[in-house]
């Protein structure tokens, strides 16, 4: 049976241990994880968490961190990021990130509706859920003009 954390896990393994692509001192502050906690991830000894998922990304620039996700679903894989703001390109990179996590979303709830997830990564989910929550209501409200009024 296919092992999502283990294969990842792997996968870092690879990455940070066996090959050195990239320095675990470097990338851990950008988790906002230990050095030693990243090496857990990397060793199986911790899960890696999902919602560090982007972190990762950013902090690595790596597809191959990605792709890992959505390589058996029909999930588009997201453009890299550009590290320089060039004529709004923040913005249009925002809205890729949100479909390309609205997407997930969607898997999720199939996963759901598969009752394909157990109660602890249910748990899992609406704990990362609720933050994310939290900031895109924030950030709709910023996006508002000064002089909208709900009716």
């Amino acid at each position: 049976m296919f092992n999502i954390d283990r294969s990842f896990q792997n996968l870092l393994y690879q990455k940070f241990i066996f090959q050195k692509v990239y320095t675990i001192k470097l990338v851990a502050p950008e988790l906002d994880v230990a050095p030693s906690t990243l090496y857990d991830y990397c060793s199986g000894k911790l899960n890696f968490p999902p919602d560090k998922i982007t972190a990762l990304y950013m902090a690595t620039g790596d597809m191959d961190f990605i792709r890992f996700f959505t390589e058996a679903t029909d999930l588009e894989v997201i453009k890299p990021l550009s590290t320089q703001v060039v004529g709004g390109s923040i913005a249009k990179q925002g809205l890729e990130i949100m479909e390309f996590a609205g997407k997930v979303g969607g898997e999720i709830k199939k996963s759901l509706d598969d009752d394909k997830l157990n109660d602890d990564e249910k748990s899992a989910i609406h704990g990362r859920i609720q933050p994310l929550l939290q900031t895109l209501l924030s950030l709709d409200a910023s996006l508002l003009p000064k002089n909208y009024h709900k009716k």
